[in-house]
């Protein structure tokens, strides 16, 4: 059977919930040049990447290992926001 390959969930594809931006869109821009996107937003594309990696490693191509190592990923990953958005505030 071929793997399946996994695509991550991005952020600004999934309407804001802090803002409300829609998909597709940045939540504020700044200087006309940098998007800028809220954390909350990425938690929630974050959440959704959790939902896929779980429905595909019960097909078995992640596997009990890859559990853990998506656990450990993604807690970096929401210690990482959470640092950035003290130093931000």
């Amino acid at each position: 059977m071929p793997r399946i390959p996994y695509i991550p969930v991005n952020p600004v594809s999934l309407v804001c919930p802090q803002c409300g931006a829609m998909a597709g869109k940045a939540c504020k821009m700044l200087r006309g040049e940098v998007e800028l996107i809220h954390v909350e937003r990425i938690f929630a594309a974050a959440a959704n990447d959790v939902v896929a990696k779980k429905e595909l490693s019960e097909n078995t191509i992640y596997g009990k290992s890859g559990k853990r190592k998506l656990k450990k990923v993604l807690n970096n990953i929401a210690r990482s926001a959470a640092n950035a958005e003290k130093k931000w505030r």
